[in-house]
């Protein structure tokens, strides 16, 4: 699905095993990962580059710790 050079757009609410697997992970295979606040989409627009070809958005795993 992704490849060396591609970008995605991510939730800045994202889970830290989520985070933890694209910043410690992912990113030595060179993907970009640029995090925001989803629940505005003209921010995640603003994220979108040409090489960018995934948003990842999770929900919260834990309803009260909103």
């Amino acid at each position: 699905m992704l490849k060396s050079g591609d970008h995605v757009v991510v939730t800045d609410n994202t889970y830290g095993g989520t985070f933890r697997l694209f910043d410690k992970v992912l990113s030595k295979f060179d993907l970009a990962f640029t995090y925001v606040d989803t629940s505005q989409p003209s921010l995640i627009e603003q994220a979108m580059r040409p090489e960018t070809k995934m948003v990842f958005i999770e929900t919260r795993p834990i309803p009260c710790c909103a």
